[in-house]
Parts: structure tokens; C-alpha cells; sequence
């Protein structure tokens, strides 16, 4: 049962006597923040079977429980089942043990945190609901949409659904950046990894063997400066977004795509990431590109990203192929002489249009294109 008591000594142990009036035994009890001067009490109460719900309501009502103030709510009641007479830290741990060993039954999982009646899988979250909790599924696309029709969410409750759905946005991460091994249609082996500090010195190696329509292709302009050591650990480690790497059996890296935030300093996290990519001229045309954007696409989402955006210029038109090949939904538009190409991860990802000078700043803009090959700001 739900109660909204105000927040005072002694209101808990009157509940507690007046259950006792009627032989009912408080077996559990969770306590959620309400107001500043109430909190709802959730009590898993035994009682004998001729106490019904209505006499357990007009008991607790009586005690001021859920009518001593202005805006009351009423006394909130429902069969327990057995599962729920646990401690909500063993609960818990025990909730996210489960989700390490099947990261798919997140959605039973949540209704179990929050004894919610259903879940159930949608591409957009539904409008606002005291009755229903939505969370992004991470590492997939839509949402997981919560129900549960005896009583409203509380505050704590929505934590607590957050806090499991982070877990299994964890678990995603961890999945994305593990070293995948694969065998590419030639027989050659390669490895994909997400890119560290340490991996700068492979970046600037690659370059050095990169022909310069290659890099032109991946930075927009090439001066053939050498690369300065701070730009090459943000190829390799950008400090916001991510790298995936691809290394040869000889441990030469052959090809690297980046993943950066269009607005690094907006406080919404994930939002549209644009995608830099990068192979070696000899490994060209035999899958690496596509792999790359797949993992790109995979942890992205994991991350909560909408988007990834690409831009080019109009003698590199490649993208949108590369988007499809990945498995990507892509959207094409040209302005300015400059290519833009959107891949959707999820279903909010925002529709307005761009214009040409926000493309040409795209392409220009030193964070996300790093601007590698092109004349520091310094000199």
C-alpha cells in the first residue's frame, strides 16, 4: 500500500499502530521523498484474510495518513507478489546481476525495479504520464516504456529506473569498445579497438603513409605540415567522443574513424556526432571504411547519439554509400558545394533543416574536422 503522510516524528508508528488495530503486520517498507513537508510510504503489509482493501484504506485514512492536507491523495493499494518481499538493495544488486548475464530483458527487469504492470518497446517515447516511465534502451534503437496503473512514479523511482538503465548503457559501452577480431572478404585479419593517448604515435604513422588526396579527403585542406603532437592525440583520444582504430596483423595501423560532438559545449548529452574516417591507400575498397562506421554507429548509440553527420566537399561523395553499406538510414543534402550526409540511431533525432552557410561552417570548424592538414592558428 502507498500512503502520503506528512513528514514529522512519530506519523510512521501511528500507521504502524493502526495496522496493528486490525492484525496487520508491516513485513516491509520503502520510503520515496514527496514534498518538502510529505513522503509517500510504501508499506508490504500481512493481514488476515478477512481484513479486505477498502477496510486497510479507511484504517489508514483515519490515522491523517493521506487526508491532512491540502492537495490529498487517496490511500493506494494492490496484491504484493512474493518476489517483491526483499530488501531494495539486495533487490537491486540482484536486478543488475541478471541484466549482466542477459542485457536483452531490460524491460523485465525495469517492471520488477518498480513493480510496474508492462513494459513495452516504442520508436518515440509517449507524452508525460505520472503512469508511465520511458528510458532509452542503450545499444539499441527506441525506447522502453514502462507501465504501471495502481500508482503514479515517484521521483525515486524514476532514479532508480535511470540508474539500472545505466547499467545496461555500461554494459553496451563495455561491448562496443572490446577489440573486435575480423576476417575481412580477402583473408586478411584485422583488429578494431577504440583508440587511447598511447595510440598517437600509430596516428601519426598512418599520415606519414597516407597519400595526400587520402588525407584531403578526411581533413578538407593538406598543407603537408607535420601534424602537431596535441592533434594527434585528439585523432587518437579525442578528449570528447571517441576513435575506433584498425590495426593490421603486422600491428601498423590501416584506418581510423573519429566520432565528435557537433556542439561540445551544449549541456544535452548525446545529440548529433559527426564522423571523421581515415584508411590507408592500399587497404582501401575492402570493407575497413564500413566496418569502422558500423563500430562508430554501434557505441554511438550506446551513448545515447541521434545522429551522425558527415561532410565533404563535392569531389568526395562517398558518404551516403558508405552510411548504406553500414546499415545506416541515410539523408543526402548538397549546399554550397558541400555534401552532408545524416545517418538516424534514434527516432529523436531533430528534423530541422540546414542551411548552406551551417554546412560550410561544418566543414570548416577545426574540433570536429580537426582541421589536421590545414595552417595552425599559431602561426
Amino acid at each position: 500500500m502507498r500512503t502520503r503522510v506528512r513528514d514529522i516524528p512519530g506519523k510512521l508508528a501511528q500507521l504502524a499502530t493502526a495496522l496493528g488495530a486490525v492484525r496487520g503486520n508491516v513485513v516491509g517498507i520503502d520510503v520515496h521523498g514527496c514534498d518538502l513537508e510529505h513522503v509517500h510510504d510504501d508499506l508490504f503489509v500481512d493481514v488476515p484474510e478477512t481484513v479486505d482493501a477498502d477496510r486497510l484504506a479507511q484504517v489508514l485514512a483515519a490515522t491523517g495518513g493521506s487526508d491532512d492536507a491540502a492537495g490529498a491523495e487517496p490511500v493506494r493499494l494492490r496484491r504484493a507478489r512474493v518476489q517483491e518481499l526483499v530488501d531494495g538493495p539486495g533487490q537491486a544488486l540482484t536486478l543488475a546481476a541478471w541484466l549482466v548475464e542477459d542485457p536483452a530483458a531490460l524491460p523485465g527487469l525495469l517492471c520488477r525495479l518498480v513493480g510496474a504492470d508492462s513494459a513495452e518497446l516504442c520508436g518515440q517515447p509517449p507524452p508525460d504520464s505520472p503512469h508511465l516511465l520511458a528510458v532509452g534502451w542503450p545499444g539499441r534503437s527506441g525506447f522502453v516504456v514502462v507501465r504501471r496503473e495502481w500508482a503514479p512514479f515517484t521521483w525515486v523511482e524514476r532514479a532508480r529506473v535511470d540508474r539500472l538503465a545505466a547499467v545496461a548503457a555500461a554494459l553496451a559501452r563495455r561491448q562496443a569498445d572490446a577489440g573486435d577480431r575480423v576476417v575481412l572478404a580477402d583473408g586478411s585479419r584485422l583488429r578494431i579497438r577504440l583508440g587511447g593517448p598511447e595510440d598517437a604515435w600509430h596516428v601519426a604513422d598512418l599520415l606519414a603513409r597516407c597519400s595526400r588526396s587520402s588525407r584531403e579527403a578526411r581533413f578538407v585542406a593538406d598543407e603537408g605540415e607535420r601534424l602537431p603532437v596535441r592533434w594527434l592525440d585528439r585523432l587518437a583520444a579525442p578528449p570528447e567522443g571517441f576513435s575506433l582504430l584498425a590495426f593490421a596483423e603486422s600491428g601498423n595501423l590501416v584506418g581510423m574513424a573519429q566520432c565528435l560532438p557537433q556542439d561540445p559545449a551544449g549541456d544535452r548529452p548525446g545529440g548529433a556526432h559527426e564522423v571523421g574516417l581515415l584508411v590507408e591507400d592500399g587497404w582501401q575498397r575492402r570493407g575497413i571504411g564500413t566496418l569502422l562506421v558500423r563500430g562508430l554507429a554501434r557505441r554511438a548509440l550506446a551513448d545515447g547519439v541521434t545522429e551522425l553527420v558527415a561532410v565533404s566537399t563535392a569531389a568526395h561523395v562517398g558518404t551516403e554509400r558508405l552510411f548504406a553499406r553500414a546499415g545506416l538510414p541515410v539523408l543526402t543534402r548538397y549546399a554550397d558545394g558541400v555534401w552532408e550526409a545524416r545517418a538516424r540511431l534514434r527516432a529523436d533525432a531533430r528534423e530541422e533543416p540546414v542551411s548552406a552557410a551551417d554546412l560550410h561552417s561544418a566543414v570548416l570548424r577545426g574540433e570536429a574536422a580537426v582541421r589536421a592538414w590545414a595552417r595552425s592558428t599559431a602561426r
